[in-house]
């Protein structure tokens, strides 16, 4: 009975059947699209993180640092492969200045370089190869 009602129901409006079929195909299209793209977008960041060999760890630490203490505690775990320290610099705003004119002095920003060894550079060309101690091309 209900069979017989939708089959006379799209015979008698086709048009608006027809549009309505279309819309929930294309509807269906863009969700498998938005799943496909999400999924890709959370496994090139991983993939991203683990080809660059990002720290898995990262702690920043005020005040004179005891190297001493901190191979001790190294040697003393099984799961630290690598360990290094890097030294800061912090850079005050008033001392910046972009194209010559533009003061920074104004900016709740803080600007910190920090230099990176060897082991943690976590910066990749277009192949997504690290650099390695190597410059790498300016995009």
């Amino acid at each position: 009975m209900i069979k017989r009602l939708i089959i006379n129901d799209i015979k008698e409006h086709k048009v608006i059947s027809i549009a309505t079929g279309i819309f929930m195909t294309v509807t269906a299209m863009l969700f498998g699209l938005s799943i496909l793209l999400f999924t890709s977008l959370f496994t090139s960041i991983d993939d991203l993180m683990t080809r660059a060999g990002a720290p898995d760890f990262l702690q920043m630490h005020t005040g004179d640092i005891s190297r001493v203490q901190l191979d001790a505690f190294v040697q003393k775990r099984d799961d630290v492969r690598q360990m290094q320290v890097c030294p800061f610099l912090n850079l005050p705003n008033n001392l910046l200045f972009i194209g010559g004119s533009l003061d920074l002095s104004g900016s709740l920003g803080v600007k910190i370089r920090v230099t990176t060894g060897y082991p943690y550079d976590g910066r990749v060309e277009y192949r997504l190869e690290p650099c390695g101690n190597r410059r790498c091309p300016a995009p």
